[in-house]
C-alpha cells in the first residue's frame, strides 16, 4: 500500500515538474471586492454625506482609516506588504492576511481606538469618526467581504484560456495555482460560497492559512519545497510590484497587473511558453 502511495505521489509531482506552473494572485487579478457593494453596506448617504459635508476626495476615506488601523499595532521598519495601488499595509492588516489575528478583535481594537482618538480630536467631524467605524466593521466580515467579491471577467479569462492548452501528446501545458495574501475566515467563506471559482487550480497558497505572507521568503520557499518545483519554471501572475519584484529575485518569473493590462500578460504568457 505504501509503496502504491509513493508511486502515485511519483508520478503526480513529474507531472506538475513538467508543466509550466501558473501563481496566480486573487484580488486585482482573478477577484475584486465591490468599493460600491461594501459602500452600499456602510450606507451609501453616509460616504456621500462626508465627502459634501467634509469636502472630502472619495479616495482620501481610505487613506484616513489607514491611519485609524495604523494606530492598533507599532510601525514595522521591514514591513512591505502593499495594496494593489502600491499603499503600505497597516501592521494589523498584514497580522490579518497571515491569519494570527481575526476580523472580529480588529473590529473590537479599532473601535476602542477610534474613541480614544476621538477625545484628541483626530476626525474632521462626526460624520468621519461615524463613516470609519462602520466601514471598519463591515471590511472585515467574513460574509460581506465575500459576498461582495465578483470574478475579474479579463483575468478569469486568461486563466481559462491558459488552462485549455495542451502539449503535443495531449497533456495540459499549465498547471495552475493559487498564490494569495487573503485573511483566512474571508478565503473560506469566498470558497465555500463561490467554489466554482477555484475549479482550474492544482494548489491553494494562501498566507491567512499558512500565516506566511507575500513578499516573504517563507511563503515562495514553502510553496517551491511543497511541490518539488523549479524557480525558473513558476510563472507569478500579481498586481503589487513589490511581490513581482520579490519572486523575480528568487528566481521565479513574474508578471505585474496593472491597469486591467490582461492583453500584456497575454502577449507575456506566449512568450514564456504558457499559451
Amino acid at each position: 500500500m505504501i509503496k502504491k502511495l509513493s508511486v502515485c505521489l511519483f508520478l503526480a509531482v513529474s507531472s506538475i515538474s513538467h508543466a509550466k506552473i501558473l501563481m496566480w494572485d486573487l484580488g486585482g487579478v482573478l477577484v475584486d471586492a465591490s468599493k460600491i457593494g461594501i459602500a452600499q453596506e456602510v450606507g451609501l448617504g453616509r460616504f456621500i454625506t462626508h465627502i459634501v459635508r467634509d469636502l472630502r476626495n472619495p479616495s482620501k476615506i481610505q487613506h484616513r482609516l489607514f491611519e485609524v488601523l495604523g494606530f492598533l499595532e507599532r510601525p514595522q521598519r521591514d514591513l512591505k506588504a502593499e495594496t494593489g495601488d502600491g499603499m503600505l499595509l497597516p501592521v494589523i492588516m498584514c497580522q490579518w492576511q497571515a491569519g494570527t489575528i481575526m476580523g472580529k478583535e480588529i473590529v473590537e481594537r479599532a473601535n476602542a481606538m477610534i474613541e480614544i482618538l476621538d477625545k484628541s480630536e483626530f476626525f474632521d467631524s462626526s460624520s468621519e469618526k461615524n463613516l470609519i467605524k462602520k466601514t471598519i466593521k463591515k471590511m472585515f466580515d467574513p460574509v460581506i467581504l465575500a459576498e461582495h467579491t465578483y470574478p475579474i471577467k479579463k483575468g478569469y479569462r486568461l486563466l481559462e484560456e491558459c488552462m485549455q492548452v495542451r502539449n503535443k501528446d495531449g497533456s495540459l501545458r499549465n498547471q495552475s495555482f493559487i498564490f494569495s495574501n487573503f485573511d483566512k475566515q474571508g478565503f473560506e467563506q469566498l470558497y465555500k460560497t463561490k467554489r466554482s471559482l477555484f475549479r482550474h487550480f492544482k494548489g491553494l497558497i494562501v498566507s491567512g492559512q499558512l500565516g506566511l505572507i507575500k513578499p516573504y521568503d517563507h511563503i515562495f520557499n514553502y510553496f517551491i519545497e511543497k511541490y518539488k518545483l523549479d524557480p525558473a519554471e513558476c510563472i507569478l501572475i500579481d498586481d503589487q510590484k513589490v511581490n513581482v519584484d520579490a519572486a523575480r529575485k528568487r528566481g521565479f518569473k513574474a508578471l505585474l497587473v496593472k491597469d486591467n493590462n490582461f492583453k500584456y500578460i497575454r502577449t507575456e504568457l506566449i512568450r514564456l511558453g504558457a499559451l
